[in-house]
């Protein structure tokens, strides 16, 4: 099933698999096992604050 969510990331695990995963599976409450295959539509950079944040 496919579903659009958007997760944000710290700068330093933004190219981490692993964690993408996890954030993924924590916004949509499943296991990240059940997650067979992802693709990032689209990819930003907040830096209005003093935290960057990247949102995928």
């Amino acid at each position: 099933m496919q579903k659009d969510i958007e997760i944000t990331l710290a700068p330093e695990i933004v190219e981490s698999e692993p964690a993408i995963r996890k954030k993924l599976s924590n916004a949509l409450n499943i296991d990240a096992k059940r997650i067979n295959s992802y693709q990032i539509l689209k990819r930003s950079i907040d830096a209005r604050s003093r935290n960057v944040i990247y949102k995928a």
